[in-house]
């Protein structure tokens, strides 16, 4: 018997006869793709919307909806709750914010939890300053220690920390860095005996504080807690139209040429007189641009200067062409956008973590690192440069990542770095 041609139009995938007469003429890949397409029009047309908040009154028992794993049905269009959780937790009282707390404090322990329950854990955390005390302790029974969820913990659960860490917990570096998300005079003052003796198994040389009091947005200086971020938050929501606020310019072309990569300078963000953001950044400037190149900014720290107006300009003194840094595809570029300022502040905790349907572009706050912290060193004064706003490319054009933006004011430096998964 010959071999014949599948009959998909052009495919050329030869097959035996049995094959053809079992699959109608077709491949065995074309006749799966047959079949699965016509499995999801079934789906489709006979898929029931179930709406499983029906009948909940009590936002508790929302938020425990919200968090449970339910397998996938392709038969069932699970309907979403109106509210977001970033909308529910601050309106809690305290009643339902202590069931809620005791709630994700027993699944915690729990080692088959039909909950996505540490993300509900974040977000207690983030979205309320409810007292987690006994998340916090079911967490350190299991010697579990995510970051956040250990802000501004009381003075007992830092002792429980404390006392893990110096019995020897494998866990030390996830430790640390809860305790500098605490951050009090205590955790200052012994930042540096714990770390004695310990040695970074990447550069072989003596751990410092700093890696894990950046994930919390501070560091240490002659033995003092210096931040890195303003409490000051404001988001960035891209508007094309005129709206009452403040509208800042991203994105935008300037007339400079990158001289690594051939390919024009943009201004990431244009902030002027009239932006209620600049009260925190520099009081004396009636405008500032976070400048630098979109491109090469992937790769390296790129410094800017800013003159007495706050206008940026290149500074050969302070970049160092890296070796990474290359022609790169102009079609990758991110077009300009009008991003409105909110007038309402949020805490600056909600955007370190990139977990929430919330805008992530923002001036002030927290940076949302998609990986470990990245402040760039001042290559003037050899500081740290404190964070002063984030773009999310997801947010102006569908893209991966985040550019940060960091300023040195006693030396007019601006720096902007990337990050993606």
């Amino acid at each position: 018997m010959e071999p014949i041609i599948c009959k998909t139009p052009g495919c050329d995938r030869v097959i035996q006869p049995p094959t053809a007469k079992r699959n109608n003429g077709l491949c065995g890949p074309c006749f799966a793709a047959i079949k699965k397409a016509e499995q999801e029009e079934y789906y489709r047309q006979h898929r029931k919307d179930v709406n499983p908040y029906a009948g909940v009154d009590d936002l508790v028992d929302v938020l425990k909806i919200m968090f449970k794993f339910v397998p996938p049905n392709p038969m069932v269009n699970l309907l979403p709750y109106p509210e977001k959780v970033e909308n529910i937790i601050p309106i809690l009282s305290d009643d339902q914010i202590k069931r809620l707390v005791q709630f994700v404090a027993r699944q915690v322990k729990k080692t088959d939890s039909d909950y996505d329950i540490e993300t509900l854990a974040f977000a207690i955390a983030v979205f309320s300053d409810a007292n987690i005390s006994a998340i916090q302790k079911a967490y350190i029974s299991i010697d579990e220690y995510p970051g956040e969820i250990f802000r501004n913990a009381s003075p007992k659960i830092r002792d429980l920390l404390v006392k893990n860490l110096e019995a020897g917990s494998e866990s030390w570096r996830l430790i640390l860095i809860a305790l500098a998300w605490i951050g009090d005079s205590y955790v200052i003052s012994n930042f540096d005996r714990w770390l004695e003796g310990k040695i970074d198994q990447h550069t072989g040389l003596p751990e410092t504080p700093d890696y894990y009091t950046h994930y919390a947005g501070w560091e240490l200086v002659d033995g003092v807690r210096r931040d890195l971020f303003s409490k000051d938050s404001y988001p960035l929501v891209v508007s094309d139209k005129a709206s009452t606020g403040s509208l800042v310019e991203s994105m935008v072309d300037k007339d400079s040429i990158c001289p690594y990569c051939g390919h024009k300078q943009v201004t990431f963000l244009d902030l002027t007189a009239y932006d209620i953001s600049l009260g925190f950044i520099r009081s004396d400037l009636n405008k500032l641009e976070l400048s630098g190149c979109e491109f090469c900014s992937c790769y390296t720290n790129y410094y800017m200067t800013l003159d007495e107006n706050g206008t940026s300009e290149f500074s050969e003194q302070y970049n160092k062409a890296s070796g990474t840094m290359k022609e790169f595809d102009i079609s990758d570029k991110i077009g300009a956008s009008k991003l409105l300022v909110s007038q309402t502040k949020r805490a600056p905790i909600q955007t370190s973590l990139l977990m929430w349907n919330i805008t992530y572009s923002q001036i002030g706050g927290m940076p949302t690192w998609e990986q470990s912290p990245e402040y760039p060193i001042c290559p003037e004064c050899g500081e740290t440069m404190p964070f002063i706003a984030q773009i999310s490319n997801a947010e102006l054009d569908n893209k991966e990542g985040f550019y940060y933006g960091f300023i040195c004011t006693k030396c007019n430096i601006t720096a902007v770095n990337y990050q993606q998964t």
